[in-house]
């Protein structure tokens, strides 16, 4: 469809071409997907940082991985970060999003996973950023930035897709123990 931008290059100027940012971000993400895979397959429950956006994307996740039988846990601030990382830890990972990657909370977040022995996942856009060279495994998105910044919805997209990639590899692991 002529005009729609969910059609790769069929973007009016200026507008976002949603498909071919989706198509980037699934194909950075393609080799550690799988890594990603196989943290949370074992897990029994998930913390979820992040804030502003990047905490509304880890609430919908929040309700994906109880569908999936994983205690989901949102971390709103630094308080829930202790009471989440109090032992015993044994079966948490800690998935920490930020779109630009240098978000102060998402850091310190992963910083004392890593200090209480917790495996971490990062999801953001910045392959460059402190949380992509801080977690075990890092999911990339790529989106191309707009001008109006990681205000802009395209961002949330590509986290989007990415994690439902990650969501549909954890089901099909799931369907093979059946």
């Amino acid at each position: 469809a002529r005009g729609s931008s969910l059609v790769p290059g069929s973007a009016p100027a200026g507008d976002s071409d949603y498909a071919a940012d989706i198509g980037a971000g699934l194909s950075a993400s393609a080799s550690t997907l799988p890594k990603a895979a196989r943290l949370l397959k074992p897990a029994t429950r998930v913390a979820l940082a992040g804030v502003g956006a990047s905490q509304g994307i880890g609430l919908i996740l929040t309700d994906v991985f109880f569908a999936l039988g994983k205690q989901a846990l949102p971390l709103p601030d630094e308080q829930a970060l202790s009471f989440v990382l109090t032992p015993p830890v044994k079966g948490l990972v800690l998935l920490a999003i930020s779109h630009s990657g240098e978000t102060r909370f998402a850091l310190r977040a992963v910083s004392e996973a890593k200090r209480a022995g917790v495996p971490t996942i990062g999801l953001s856009n910045e392959p460059a950023s402190e949380l992509a060279r801080s977690v075990d495994v890092y999911l990339p998105t790529q989106t191309v930035e707009r001008p109006e910044g990681s205000f802009s919805i395209t961002p949330r997209i590509c986290q989007l897709a990415v994690l439902d990639r990650l969501v549909t590899l954890l089901k099909q692991g799931r369907s093979r123990k059946a």
